[in-house]
């Protein structure tokens, strides 16, 4: 399974989102691949992501508790693999 279908299973078992788009932008960033590879050997091409959801688990959240709720589900890889998230994060009625 490739790094961004992990990605989005995580993200729909634990926001069990109504929309749902991940896309990768590492193509984007080429000029980070050393850093990439220094963490991650073999991984060029999967270090930035922009995801956009929405959800009813935002409900009565600000923007920075959204945020830190998807940087707290991805803690490991944003460690190991992921360099950069761009977060659009929504609740049904916005």
């Amino acid at each position: 399974m490739n790094f961004k279908l992990n990605l989005e299973e995580k993200l729909q078992k634990a926001f069990a989102p109504l929309e749902l788009k991940v896309i990768n932008n590492s193509f984007k960033h080429r000029h980070h691949k050393t850093w990439l590879l220094d963490k991650n050997p073999g991984q060029e091409g999967e270090s930035h992501f922009y995801i956009e959801m929405t959800s009813s688990y935002f409900e009565g959240m600000s923007k920075l508790e959204r945020h830190k709720a998807i940087y707290d589900l991805f803690k490991e890889e944003l460690k190991n693999h992921i360099h950069a998230l761009e977060l659009k994060l929504k609740t049904p009625n916005e």
